[in-house]
């Protein structure tokens, strides 16, 4: 596999992983919005009466404001996600991102997806942007699982570790990550993901 077609397959890789994501995520999208909808209609509608208390339409503007800023979190993750990135990504910044996506997803079918960092060594990464979120985003997808994922340095290159009740992997296409010297490994404890540094 030459660089330019593993980089337009890690690409491709990355796109289809974005797009069922985006699909995936409307319904987190959509139901905020609705909330926050509603909770200004009755803002609108308390504010015209006469004997309407501030408090009776704080509550709902409270409410209609904590929607719309769920709903803004997470499409500004959605958007750095589709943001075209070099090589020389953060992978805990791209971890943290699609923990925060995932999770959203998982919390609706009772999982969730739980990020720590161990350590403060620096986790940037010379793999470009597409292969490292595309991997990250195997992991992460719970479906319903409780992931729990532990970003490191082992043995001097920046790694996720994965582990959770009903993990389930789908097979990935090692041979265009091994092409940017990403690698994954599965066991019965969990998945690894490592980079290069």
């Amino acid at each position: 596999m030459t660089e330019a077609s593993a980089r337009a397959a890690a690409e491709l890789q990355w796109l289809r992983t974005l797009r069922d994501l985006v699909d995936r995520l409307g319904h987190e999208l959509r139901n905020p919005l609705n909330g926050a909808l509603l909770g200004l209609t009755v803002v609108r509608q308390l504010a015209g009466q006469s004997g309407a208390s501030a408090a009776s339409v704080m509550a709902f503007a409270e409410s209609a404001s904590a929607e719309t800023e769920r709903v803004a979190a997470l499409i500004d993750a959605l958007l750095r996600l589709a943001r075209r990135e070099p090589a020389g990504v953060d992978l805990w910044a791209e971890s943290e991102r699609l923990a925060f996506v995932y999770g959203a997803l998982a919390a609706r079918d009772g999982g969730s997806v739980v990020l720590e960092r161990s350590g403060d060594e620096s986790l940037e990464t010379s793999a470009p942007a597409d292969v490292v979120r595309a991997a990250v985003a195997c992991v992460m997808d719970a479906s319903g699982a409780a992931v729990r994922c532990v970003v490191q340095r082992v043995d001097g290159r920046p790694a996720l570790a994965a582990s959770g009740a009903a993990l389930h992997v789908e097979a990935p296409p090692q041979e265009v990550w091994r092409a940017h010297g990403v690698v994954m490994t599965v066991s019965p404890d969990g998945v690894r993901i490592e980079c290069p540094a």
